[in-house]
């Protein structure tokens, strides 16, 4: 599993459904999995980069994540969403890392890699410029909400997730799981306003 790990960087994502490869996975396909770590690295990334950490603790905690849901696979239920399932687990290992270390942590700067999910088509400069400088200007305003909100945050508006999905991964009842996405989605609102980004608030957030 290790040698799987190491190649992601690599990989290219299977057109396969979560459900098979998951199915596959489980029944011992290394190989299946290695597209499903493919697929959700990014979004476990950004779970984690949520809660804090720098980025070498991000990154081997992202390992960590994806080690420690193959040694669970057996407890998962194909018939599931997969990115909910591993977005909580990715959110758990930083639970207990954290409480292990006794500490506060610090977020960082997210890589320009993880901030722009811009495809090859973007041929404007203007407008990847601009989608890259709302991006960030959304991540700053991010690090500003309280951590209660940000994961929530992060998975509604960076990843799309539904809120029934985000009620798993975080393992909350649907109605708390609303109410964090409406008070957080208030406090980002107030912070982009303040730093002159009024527009950020009309296009989605």
């Amino acid at each position: 599993m290790e040698a799987v790990l190491m190649r992601i960087a690599v990989g290219r994502s299977s057109d396969r459904s979560d459900q098979e490869l998951a199915e596959r996975a489980i029944s011992g396909d290394t190989r299946a999995y290695e597209q499903l770590v493919v697929r959700y690295q990014r979004l476990v990334y950004r779970i984690l980069w949520s809660r804090g950490g720098d980025p070498q603790e991000i990154e081997d905690m992202a390992q960590e994540t994806f080690m420690r849901a193959w040694e669970r696979l057996g407890t998962f239920d194909p018939a599931q969403p997969f990115k909910a399932w591993i977005a909580r687990v990715a959110g758990n290992l930083a639970i207990d890392h954290y409480r292990a270390r006794s500490r506060r942590p610090v977020l960082v700067e997210l890589p320009d890699e993880e901030t722009a999910p811009l495809r090859a088509g973007d041929a404007d400069p203007a407008l990847v410029a601009q989608k890259l400088d709302d991006q960030r200007g959304l991540l700053e305003a991010l690090r500003q909400v309280p951590p209660l909100y940000r994961e929530a945050l992060v998975l509604r508006f960076v990843e799309d997730l539904p809120y029934d999905e985000i009620a798993t991964a975080l393992g909350l009842p649907l109605g708390s799981v609303k109410t964090r996405i409406f008070r957080g989605r208030e406090m980002l609102k107030q912070r982009l306003i303040a730093a002159g980004r009024e527009t950020a608030t009309e296009s989605g957030v």
